[in-house]
Formats: C-alpha cells, structure tokens, sequence
C-alpha cells in the first residue's frame, strides 16, 4: 500500500472515530442539556397553570370575605323573619355575580340551616334554580358551613352533586365579633374556566375532573407518577409536543383535578437544530483541514519523499559518479537525502580506492617483476666496477699515482654508488608489496642534506640556503630511507622554481622531534591539489611517476613521524619533514605493525596508504 493511501485510510478512519464519538457526546450531553432546559421549562409552565388555579380561588375567597362583610347580609340573617329576599337580592344581584364569576350563593344559620339561597349561569347570565339535593350536600356537611371564630374560612375544590365546584365558606359577623352564619360561594370548574385560564396565562391548557371515573381512568399511570417531591409529570408526546401535568386536591385532600399544559418542543427543536450545525460544521471543517493537512503532506513529504526514493532507484554502478539526491532544506527529509547523499559519497569514495587498489596491485605486480628484472644488471654493474677498480689498482702499482687513473676510480666509486641507490631504490619498489623495512641507526641529519645536494644539480640561478640551529641534535632513524625522502623534496622544490629561485633548508628542534622543511619560491600548489599530493599515482608533471611523495610519506609514518605542506600558490611551498630524535628498532617495528593494514585483494600485500 502506497504511502498516500495509507495517510487517506487513516485519516478517513481516525476522523470517521472521532465523528463517532462526537455524536454520542453531542446526544449525550448536548441534548441531555437540551432536554434538562425543556424539562424546567415544561415544569415552569405548568406551575404557572397551577399558581393561575390557585388564583381563581383566592379571587372566589376574596368575593367571600367581602359578601361576608356586608350589613345588608348581617342584618338580613339577623333579621330574617322581618325582612323578605329582595332585601338580600339587591345584594346578590346579577351583575354582582357576573361581575365575581359566581354560580351560586348559599347563607346559611349558627344550626347548618339554609337562610338564603341564589343560582346564577355564568354562560347564559341568567338566574337558575338550586336543587335541593345540594341544600341537603351542605346541611348534611356542617363541616363545610360551621365556623368556631371570624377567622375560621374553608376554601378549594369541593364535588357536589352539580359538580366540581371552586368554593369558599367563611362565617358571616360584619366585624362585629360574633358570628351569626356562614356564607358559601362556588363556581362551578367548566370548560369556561379552561378558557379563562388559557386567556390569562397564554398557556394550552386543559383541565381533567378526576372525580368523573369515566374521564379519570385513562390518567391513572399519570397520576401515579405524581408526588409531593415531584408535583410535575412530564410526558413527551412525538418530537413535536410536550406535555406537563399536575394535581390539586379537593378540601378533603382527594385527587380531583388533573392539570395539563400542552408546549410545542421548540426548545428540543432548536437543540437536535443545534447539534446538526455542530455536527456538519464539524464535519466540513474538518473535511476542509484534512483536505489542507492531506495536500500538505503531500507537497511536503510525499513528494519529495517519492523524488528521493526515483532518484535513489535510479543509481548504479556506472551513475553513481554523477548522481545526487539532496534535497534542499533543513527538515528530516532533508537531512535524510543529506545523509543518502554523503552514503554515496562514500561508496564513491571506496569505488575510487578498489580502482586504485587494483590499480596498486597491478603496479605491485610490474614493480616485482621489473625490479627482478633490473637487478641482474645491477649486479652486473656491481661486479663490472669491482673489476674496474682491482684492474686500476694493478696498473697504479704501489707507490705511483696516475691522475689520470685516480680520476677514473673516482668516477667508477660514483659509478658503485648510484648503482647501490639504484639497487636501494629497486629494493624499496619492491618492498612496497611487503612494506618498508627500516634499519635504525643514529645519524646525522644535516650531514644527509649536505650529501644530497652534491648529488642533485641545482642550477646556477637558484640560490641555497642551509639553516640548522645550534646544537641541532643527532638522531635514530634509517639514514638510508631519508635520502629518499629528502632528495624527492629536493628535487620537487628544484624542479618548481624552473632554473629561477631560493632553496632554503631549515631545521630546529621542539621537544623530543625535529622539524626538517625543504622551502622553494617556485609556483606553489593549487588548493584543488592540496588533499592529493600524497595519493598514489597522482601527479601533475609531464614525466612524473606519482610515487615520490607517497614514498616520503610513508617512509617517515613508518619511522613515527609526519609530513606537513604548506602551500602559496604563485609564492612558493614548504614541506616539513618531523622525526622522533629517540627510536629504537623495537619501537619502530611496533609503529610499522600499527601502520601497515593488510587487506588486498587477490592476496597482494600493500601498505594501507597506498
């Protein structure tokens, strides 16, 4: 699976959690709210339906109260027998009674008697009879009508036989401290006063007579739910309606009104509104940064991630000299093409050397076979000089010296000589398949510069300069191999300042080293050049082999030493040759076994600097 389609499946599948999660979070807690505001909102409704109830029956006792504190109705129970009911009835009159929405009027005696009694429908504002049966409802309950003092009143919901009634009883004394009667005033609870109580408090209500066993029993679950700790039961209906119910009791504490208040949800409306915004804002908005975080991804990572990994695939053997993958930027795709790139570097680096190693080998290889094949001449020149020389010394005889023949053992000493280096030379060319083999003896350094310089031509137009400090110290080391060394840099420093220059030759002592520096004025080496000077092979004259300053370098590590170049191109160049003044024979082994690593190929044995 491409690395694109995984970040789209896991995106798609965290967000499709997190979505998951959010919905039930957002039903239950956010609608869990919503449905907690819709609940005190449904129970604030209905209170206010039961405080309107409750308002109506003050309004009836408060009409009580002030009937009660008529004269005319105190003098008209006092004085019943004189006085006939029109005397009463300008009192209770019609629009009294319409005007305090009462239905009937009862007065009656100390003994529960009835003294004065009036109907009056509400609906059709006309007078109507009292039965009897409810003259008798109210002689035979004196509780209702008996009073002990003036602040003795009865008042709520009472069941006749005309029905459930709003009533108040309070006694009748006009203020004068002693009670004479009671007067009992009702309304009658209708659908009337639904309406009247939907007008006064823009509620949908409805009010249930649970005293009407027909219309009580569908409310029987309802009522069971109500309590004195939660005096409201709230029904959801569909997701459209609401309703709250409550009960009142009658005077003798029975259940005989169900109050219900009837809302529209728009309260849960708006919330399931609320949380479907939340939910698609949610959604597009993170549809919306999953598509800039994907696109980001992609232009940032993926991208350069499948240019690297083309670019990566791409590289061979024959490419790998010409290819890099670095990315540009300071991010770990970065660093990572940074670091594939300094990988190839160095496989570039060890492709070079296995080149040059088999190209060492090969070299190895001629060397052997060429220094075989030269030193049998050199022994021939060898045993030809020694002839030469026994055949001079014969015809000098034993006093006489011819000039002429001295002249010529001269030039035969020279002739040993040269073949001896020449011979040395072939011996170190061979050696180089083995390593370098020193002879440790002491020896005099500024003695070895001066025998150098007798067999190297300087040129007359460069001047030399010899500067040894004072008690410039002998030391251990194989004078032989020095030569080598010394006459190279010699000679490179002659051959730099083209028949033009000042050679100067100095040398002074720090610690227990001694610091040897060839210095020319010729043209200096190129910075390009400064890191390959030293590899095998590597030159930059016409005729030159590549091996001279290698040789030198390994010549003075294997004594424990160093060679240090300085160059100025165009000024000149210095190289500074260091020795240990103390070196034993064991301690020279010991550096040529730290110094040599033999791991060729093919089974040649060459020196790890080569």
């Amino acid at each position: 699976m491409k690395l694109r389609l995984k970040l789209f499946t896991l995106f798609s599948v965290s967000y499709l959690l997190i979505f998951i999660v959010l919905q039930l979070a957002s039903n239950s807690f956010l609608l869990r709210g919503v449905e907690e505001l819709e609940k005190n909102d449904v129970i604030e409704d209905t209170t206010m339906g039961l405080a309107a109830l409750n308002h109506r029956i003050i309004e009836l006792e408060e009409a009580a109260a002030r009937f009660s504190s008529y004269n005319d109705v105190y003098q008209y129970m006092n004085a019943k027998d004189m006085l006939s009911d029109d005397y009463i009835l300008n009192v209770f009159n019609d629009a009294a009674l319409s005007e305090a929405e009462i239905n009937y009027v009862l007065l009656f005696s100390l003994e529960g008697e009835t003294v004065f009694q009036k109907g009056y429908s509400l609906i059709g504002n006309v007078e109507m009879d009292v039965s009897d049966e409810l003259i008798d409802f109210f002689e035979m309950n004196s509780i209702l009508v008996m009073h002990q003092d003036r602040q003795s009143k009865l008042s709520g919901i009472l069941k006749t036989p005309e029905g459930l009634w709003f009533m108040s009883s309070q006694p009748v004394s006009a203020g004068r401290g002693s009670i004479i009667g009671s007067i009992v005033i009702g309304r009658e609870i209708s659908s009337r006063e639904a309406d009247t109580l939907q007008e006064s408090t823009f509620l949908s209500l409805d009010i249930v007579q649970l005293l009407d066993s027909n219309k009580s029993n569908g409310y029987e679950e309802i009522i069971k739910q109500i309590s004195m700790d939660s005096p409201v039961f709230i029904q959801k209906i569909d997701s459209e309606m609401i309703k709250g119910y409550s009960v009142l009791n009658d005077v003798y504490g029975n259940p005989a009104v169900l109050l219900q208040v009837e809302s529209p949800r728009l309260i849960y409306q708006q919330g399931i509104q609320m949380v479907n915004y939340f939910v698609l804002s949610f959604v597009l908005i993170g549809v919306s940064i999953g598509m800039l975080v994907l696109l980001a991804l992609n232009r940032l990572v993926i991208m350069p991630l499948s240019k690297l990994s083309s670019e990566v695939a791409e590289i061979n053997p024959s490419t790998i000299n010409e290819v890099s993958v670095e990315i540009p930027g300071s991010d770990e795709l970065s660093g990572l093409s940074k670091d594939i790139d300094k990988m190839l570097e160095t496989l570039r680096d060890y492709q070079n050397r296995i080149k040059e190693t088999e190209r060492m080998v090969f070299i190895g290889a001629t060397a052997t076979m060429v220094g075989h094949d030269l030193r049998n001449p050199l022994q021939v020149v060898f045993m030809l000089t020694d002839l030469i020389q026994k055949r001079i010394r014969r015809l000098q005889g034993a006093e006489t010296l011819d000039p002429e023949l001295e002249s010529l053992e001269r030039l035969t000493v020279r002739i040993k000589d040269q073949a001896a280096y020449m011979n040395k030379v072939v011996s170190d060319l061979q050696g180089l398949t083995t390593g370098i083999s020193l002879e440790i003896e002491k020896m005099d350094v500024i003695q070895l510069i001066y025998k150098v310089l007798e067999s190297i031509t300087l040129g007359e137009n460069i001047e030399e300069k010899i500067i040894f400090e004072e008690d410039f110290p002998m030391i251990y080391a194989d004078g032989t191999k020095l030569r080598r060394v010394f006459t190279n840099l010699i000679t490179n420093a002659v051959q730099a300042m083209k028949g033009k220059g000042e050679l100067v030759i100095r040398g002074h002592r720090v610690e227990d080293q001694v610091y040897v520096s060839v210095i020319d004025t010729g043209d200096g080496i190129a910075e390009e050049y400064m890191d390959k000077i030293f590899d095998p092979l590597f030159t930059t004259k016409a005729k030159g082999t590549g091996l001279g300053l290698t040789v030198c370098k390994l010549i003075t590590e294997s004594h424990g030493g160093d060679i240090v170049v300085k160059s100025y191109p165009g000024s000149g160049s210095r190289f500074t040759v260091i020795l240990p003044i103390h070196n034993s024979q064991d301690e020279v082994n010991q550096i040529q076994e730290t110094h040599m690593e033999y791991a060729m190929p093919q089974g040649h044995i060459l020196p790890s600097c080569l």
